[in-house]
């Protein structure tokens, strides 16, 4: 979080060189902006998608992979609790099973606290992003 806090962040000093920094400061608060705007955009077109029992199936098996063993099935409906009940879920839509993904990742992937801590705060961003990427891919 150390490094996360002062890459995101501009110092401006009353110096010379304090107009070319607000400059730089406004360009960084533009680029948030409009990643936000984008986000925002993309994230309603998945709360908009009402998902059917073969796209809910084709987003687990991109996140779990082919396997139909019984840790498999177990993981998989954990997901599908979250998807159908989890924490601001039940209507049936892409943000629905993504949303569920995440809370699972975050929740119940691993039973030690540090570990969930540290999914929900730094890790596994790369298994969100993929669920992301295919949830989104079902909205076409």
């Amino acid at each position: 979080l150390h490094a996360w806090k002062n890459e995101n962040k501009v110092v401006i000093r009353h110096t010379k060189n304090a107009e070319g920094r607000v400059a730089d400061a406004m360009r960084v608060l533009a680029l948030g902006n409009k990643y936000f705007e984008k986000f925002q955009e993309t994230s309603k077109k998945l709360a908009e998608k009402i998902l059917d029992k073969k796209q809910v199936e084709f987003f687990l098996k991109e996140c779990f992979g082919e396997g139909d063993g019984t840790r498999q099935k177990n993981l998989e409906e954990k997901v599908l609790e979250r998807y159908e009940a989890g924490k601001g879920t039940g209507e049936g839509t892409a943000w629905d099973l993504y949303n569920g993904y995440c809370e699972w990742i975050d929740h119940d992937r691993s039973t030690s606290p540090e570990t969930r801590l540290a999914n929900s705060i730094l890790g596994a961003v790369a298994l969100k992003e993929k669920a992301f990427d295919v949830a989104l891919g079902l909205t076409r």
